[in-house]
């Protein structure tokens, strides 16, 4: 097996992340392990949501420990408690997880990638065609979509969304090769495009601290 897609250090050296085992058929695994390699727990996603899943970003939710994860196979958002059990999916294809489902107030989405949090709590993710956020209510069991903006169709499905520190959104426009950033009204403050025969595909957005030497050391 191997790992793929989302690594996040969620304490000290413990490691949050996704592994596949290689065998034909088989769904993700969400593993937490540390900087020697011991694995402290570990979760079949096709046993704990009861369908075939291929995950491509997982994230701690912060205010509760939860795990939340992109699911492109079902077009769907899930968490799990630390227990392993679904607390809420959002979005996803029919039969999927139907009684654990958020009543959605927003465009539907699919391929959904790239899982991040807003600083007012709101999920950020990408999905085909469009960046997004959304407020979720788990209590009420509802989400609404608070934000969206449209990538040109050269950028297909792949992409990325990050707040910055300013409360702005940074995004990478997959196939599009385009960087930009956008302010809270939607201005663009910030736009580059990277070279058209470089072969380059932009699948993550990170925005990085303005003096490089705290990340070229």
């Amino acid at each position: 097996g191997a790992l793929h897609h989302s690594v996040e250090e969620i304490a000290p050296d413990i490691y949050l992340s996704l592994a596949t085992s290689g065998e034909a058929d088989a769904g993700d695994t969400v593993l937490v392990f540390d900087r020697h390699g011991s694995i402290h727990w570990q979760w079949d996603l096709d046993e704990k949501l009861a369908a075939r899943a291929s995950a491509s970003c997982v994230i701690m939710d912060p205010t509760d420990g939860g795990i939340i994860l992109s699911l492109g196979s079902q077009n769907a958002i899930a968490k799990l408690s630390r227990r392993g059990t679904v607390d809420w999916v959002l979005g996803g294809v029919a039969d999927f997880c139907a009684d654990k489902k958020l009543t959605q107030s927003g465009d539907a989405f699919f391929a959904p990638c790239d899982l991040s949090f807003a600083a007012n709590g709101d999920l950020l993710f990408c999905a085909k065609g469009a960046a997004q956020s959304w407020r979720i209510d788990a209590a009420k069991t509802c989400a609404v979509q608070s934000w969206q903006h449209g990538f040109p169709s050269e950028s297909h499905r792949i992409g990325a969304v990050a707040e910055t520190p300013r409360g702005n959104r940074f995004l990478s426009h997959g196939n599009g090769e385009k960087l930009q950033e956008l302010s809270p009204d939607g201005m663009v403050v910030f736009q580059a495009s990277l070279p058209q025969n470089g072969g380059w595909v932009c699948a993550d957005a990170v925005f990085m601290p303005a003096d490089p030497a705290r990340w070229l050391t």
